[in-house]
């Protein structure tokens, strides 16, 4: 069965009409951008899955994206 071994699924988190599926844990990989901040805060209002682990990363510095 699917569910006894590792699943993966990818999402934006942007996108509307998402399914619930709430037997699933969530991890959201996303920038602290206030567009970002309130999507989450809207889906966590009424969550699709029964955890949610987030990881937020800062945009690179300048200097940085030119490498």
């Amino acid at each position: 069965m699917a569910l006894q071994k590792e699943v993966y699924l990818f999402e934006r988190i942007d996108v509307q009409g998402r399914e619930a599926m709430m037997h699933l844990k969530a991890i959201y990989f996303v920038r602290p951008t206030p567009a970002n901040i309130q999507l989450l805060r809207d889906e966590l209002a009424s969550p699709l899955y029964s955890e949610y682990h987030l990881c937020m990363r800062p945009r690179p510095a300048a200097s940085t994206a030119r490498l």
